[in-house]
């Protein structure tokens, strides 16, 4: 409801806002990302603050792999998907990348994480895009078309 979008607009603004990631050499992002991975592969440190601090690192990491800073709507998208809800965003919104820094944040579970999307060449196309945001943080990125189920 309202009061749960708000929650997650808040955390993307506070997300968004925190700047500690922007001067650290790609080396350390990493090595802070593999740290924050390991946490969330033990299931230990899953808490609110944890997990805004993984999204803060992937937000980087998205700006130095893909060229673009992910707007608050993404991050509060990308929050709601890890919080097992549904986000439903307007077109031009970033579906797309909302959808990668969830799953880069799921990937790291020992479960992993399967993005189905509409059609056979989106899945390439997304796939083929977000693979160096995937690959700087740890996380494998295949995609799954038809011809080749």
């Amino acid at each position: 409801g309202r009061r749960a979008t708000s929650h997650l607009l808040e955390a993307a603004a506070r997300i968004a806002s925190d700047g500690s990631c922007r001067e650290l050499p790609d080396e350390d992002l990493q090595a802070a990302l593999a740290d924050v991975r390991l946490g969330f592969l033990r299931q230990s440190r899953t808490g609110t603050r944890d997990r805004e601090r993984a999204l803060a690192l992937v937000r980087e990491a998205a700006f130095r792999t893909l060229g673009f800073q992910p707007y608050p709507v993404q991050l509060a998208g990308a929050l709601a998907l890890w919080d097992r809800h549904i986000a439903e965003m307007a077109t031009g919104e970033g579906k797309t990348a909302t959808i990668a820094m969830a799953a880069v944040l799921r990937g790291w579970s020992a479960r992993g994480c399967l993005v189905f999307t509409a059609n056979d060449y989106l899945a390439e196309r997304d796939a083929m895009i977000m693979r160096p945001l995937f690959e700087f943080c740890g996380v494998s990125v295949a995609s799954v078309t038809g011809e080749r189920s």
